[in-house]
């Protein structure tokens, strides 16, 4: 089994935000169970069994009995390609075949809000990877923009509005504090009422982003708060429990000695 190590959590939680297809879509057969299961690759880091996964994954487009089915298909194999362009580093090809299959979700059916975020979100990963194309920026904030239009008050598409306030830089419009109360509403609005079964997973991301702001601001306390509440939510994220948590925990017990030694 290949295994990867993963280097640096704010490329993950820049890329690993979950979301929902809309109501209107026609569940393909296995999509939810293989996805699921990928997740369970994506957060062991193991690539091996994630790319089979995928593979499985693009052959369900085939059996789509509809438009609406080929919608949703094409979304969760966008997300698919953009899970796994976190464990490669954001490899560029795997981001450039994520869009492809979020633009085929939305002219399927131009009212799909998540994956109007989620592709908003891949073009400002590929503007990331330098040497950008100069129609990202503008197709970024178009999407961005359709997004919170169609659904403002959906949890996934909040979360990735929050994700972007805080990893875009504040000359660029970035804003973390507002990025984390917009978290924090994502957060609060899984928790009203049941939601899909498709986006429980994203329940922990957003704890992941919460954590990963505080982490930029130096507030070591309330990230691993933050991170404990992740884990509660999905025990086997390998890379918060083996490298994030213990790193925190050791900050917090300095910060604790420095403040009583004053």
């Amino acid at each position: 089994m290949r295994r990867l190590t993963l280097s640096g959590l704010t490329v993950l939680i820049a890329l690993a935000c979950g979301g929902s297809p809309a109501r209107s879509q026609t569940p393909v057969p296995n999509v939810r169970a293989v996805w699921v299961e990928l997740m369970g690759s994506w957060y062991g880091g193991d690539v091996q069994q994630l790319e089979a996964l995928l593979m499985r994954l693009e052959g369900l487009l085939e059996k789509a009995p509809d438009d609406a089915g080929k919608s949703h298909c094409h979304y969760y194999t966008g997300l698919a390609y953009r899970q796994k362009s976190a464990l490669l580093s954001q490899q560029r090809d795997d981001l450039l075949t994520a869009a492809k299959h979020f633009e085929a979700a939305i002219e399927l059916n131009s009212e799909f809000a998540e994956a109007h975020a989620f592709l908003a979100n891949v073009y400002r990963m590929l503007i990331g990877s330098g040497n950008p194309d100069p129609a990202w920026f503008h197709r970024t904030r178009e999407h961005r923009e359709a997004a919170l239009s169609i659904a403002p008050n959906n949890p996934a598409v909040l979360m990735l509005e929050a994700s972007a306030l805080i990893f875009i830089p504040e000359n660029r419009g970035g804003d973390i504090e507002q990025g984390l109360e917009t978290a924090f509403e994502a957060a609060g609005r899984f928790e009203l009422g049941p939601q899909t079964p498709e986006t429980e997973w994203a329940r922990v991301h957003t704890w992941a982003l919460i954590g990963t702001a505080y982490q930029r601001e130096g507030r070591p306390r309330e990230a691993l708060s933050a991170f404990k509440k992740t884990l509660e939510l999905e025990k086997n994220w390998s890379h918060i429990k083996n490298t994030v948590v213990p790193e925190l925990r050791r900050q917090t017990e300095q910060l604790e000695k420095s403040e009583k030694s004053k």
